[in-house]
Parts: C-alpha cells; sequence; structure tokens
C-alpha cells in the first residue's frame, strides 16, 4: 500500500470531527469498523503526531490509538 503523505497532510489539517469522519470511511473501504463516535481531540492529536512524522510512518502505532479507544467504549 502506497502512502500519499500529501493526502495525509490534507487529513492531519482537518477539523477533529471531519477528520475521524474520514477515518472511519477509509476503514469502512478496508473491511475494518472503528468506532463512529468522535474520539477525545488528544486522541486524534496522537493520530496527528503519527502520520505527520518526519520519520517512516507507523501504521501500527497509528492502530494502537485507534484499538485503545475502541477497548475504552466497548466496541
Amino acid at each position: 500500500m502506497k502512502i500519499d503523505r500529501e493526502k495525509l497532510k490534507t487529513y492531519a489539517a482537518m477539523p477533529d470531527r471531519e477528520l475521524w469522519a474520514n477515518i472511519v470511511k477509509l476503514a469502512a473501504e478496508r473491511g475494518i469498523k472503528p468506532p463512529e463516535n468522535d474520539p477525545p481531540h488528544e486522541e486524534l492529536e496522537k493520530l496527528r503526531a503519527i502520520v505527520m512524522s518526519p520519520e517512516k510512518l507507523n501504521v501500527i502505532a497509528a492502530m494502537r490509538v485507534i484499538n485503545g479507544y475502541r477497548k475504552e467504549h466497548g466496541i
């Protein structure tokens, strides 16, 4: 899977609600069902930091943030 850094920058700049809606949509396209309720701002900031890191994108770290939110909400 090729990662489009410019698209990630666009997503990272979105307001929380819009960012999460896009995450839910992208996940659904791949058969993943994240919670539809917006996570706290702090969790989305963690995701933004992960995807905007100048290092190689750490998809596992991003999934940990999302899965932590899912477990926290019993989803």
